[in-house]
């Protein structure tokens, strides 16, 4: 598994941040691997941004005993306070080597516009990387369900920052809207199809979108990063854009607790005009297009999660580009792993109702 970023403490900007990165589960769960490395690599970029010093960054290649989907959870971690914040929650597909050694391959996202589905993404084979991989989406369900609707597309796109990073050549991109007759909540899986050695066609990514009946907008363009909950708030991370007008700002509806028009949904209304400078070099949109903001909420335990892009033209329909459950919680820290155990500790003040606290354990053996 592939993981970059950066991270720094703008309170003392000399200090370099460890990354923890736990692999199936949050930290507490005795079955998630935990991978820890520090950030300290060179990225002229944020320190162009921030003027926070040029050695922040992380890149890693993670070897992991863990296969199939998992979840995903990356924590930045002060060594000298030992605070502690998450800052990306996915789920992500991870290869088995044994039988699918030659593909490379991400999902960057799946959305929804209206009753078109849009996914982005790149992958390869490493066999054969002059040529083009046919990929495989299929709505409604994975590729073993006779109810799934199944789309074959190309990924022959240009993709010059896939190349300039594994040296595989420029077209291995794929990015369509694809029509559909699925309407409501759906699964959407994405395989890509080996042309080598290896037994199978690797699944690169999933996502559930929510299709909507009627015109699809061709000109908006999102994406949602990260929605995690950060110690009670939930933060989230994304941007968005419409091609038919790069200096317009989109509006981002965010329900927390339910779908919209549950009388139960709490709803956040944000503005995409945030810095993204990677989203202008990608698309060639403008710098601000992005949203990062803590919504401080009521809400407690397992929720769904919905995002919508508000399209504001006339007919249009208003994407859903996010929608799953998250678990919230507030103010749990959990400290000192080893393998006699751990410590964890939360202030349940912040909760209503709150007659027991349960944590998760282990013993030897588990």
């Amino acid at each position: 598994m592939f993981i970059e970023g950066w991270a720094f403490d703008s309170s003392d900007i000399s200090e370099t941040m460890v990354i923890d990165v736990y692999i199936g589960g949050q930290p507490g769960n005795p079955n998630a691997e935990i991978h820890s490395f520090s950030a300290e690599s060179l990225r002229e970029d944020v320190d162009e941004c921030y003027q926070c010093g040029k050695n922040h960054g992380f890149s890693e290649r993670i070897a992991t005993d863990k296969k199939g989907d998992n979840e995903i959870y990356v924590y930045v971690v002060n060594a000298k306070t030992k605070a502690s914040i998450c800052i990306c929650k996915s789920a992500v597909s991870i290869l088995d080597s044994a039988a699918n050694s030659n593909i490379t391959a991400c999902k960057d996202y799946i959305c929804a516009e209206g009753d078109a589905l849009v996914v982005q993404g790149w992958a390869f084979d490493k066999d054969d990387i002059s040529e083009s991989l046919d990929i495989k989406v299929y709505i409604g369900g994975s590729s073993d369900d006779p109810d799934a609707e199944l789309h074959t597309i190309k990924a022959d796109k240009l993709r010059t920052d896939v190349n300039n990073a594994l040296n595989c050549g420029e077209n291995h991109g794929f990015l369509e809207a694809i029509s559909t007759e699925k309407t409501g909540e759906q699964t959407v899986y994405i395989y890509a199809v080996n042309i080598g050695n290896g037994t199978s066609d690797p699944c690169i990514g999933k996502g559930r979108v929510i299709l909507k009946s009627g015109s699809a907008s061709s000109t908006l363009r999102c994406h949602v990063d990260d929605v995690f909950c950060d110690n009670g708030p939930v933060a989230v991370k994304g941007w968005a854009f419409d091609t038919a007008n790069n200096a317009g700002m989109i509006n981002i509806n965010v329900y927390i607790g339910g779908q919209p028009g549950d009388p139960d949904a709490e709803l956040y209304c944000l503005e995409a005009n945030k810095l993204r400078t990677d989203v202008d070099d990608a698309h060639k949109c403008g710098k601000y297009h992005g949203f990062l903001d803590i919504l401080s909420t009521e809400k407690i335990g397992e929720q769904p999660v919905y995002i919508y892009a508000v399209n504001t033209s006339e007919g249009a329909v208003s994407p859903c580009i996010y929608a799953d459950n998250i678990g919230i919680y507030s103010n749990m820290v959990t400290s000192n792993f080893s393998s006699k155990g751990f410590n964890v500790m939360c202030d349940v003040s912040m909760v209503k109702n709150v007659t027991t606290v349960k944590f998760a354990s282990f013993v030897d053996g588990d």
